[in-house]
């Protein structure tokens, strides 16, 4: 299972910060 998560963590880190990014752009919207 191991090396099933290392070689596609490279892959997931840019992809959770353009989703965290995304959430905190509506989080800006919903508190206006």
């Amino acid at each position: 299972m191991s090396k099933v998560f290392v070689i596609p963590d490279v892959h997931l880190k840019p992809w959770i910060f353009d989703k965290a990014e995304e959430l905190i752009v509506r989080m800006k919207y919903d508190a206006h």
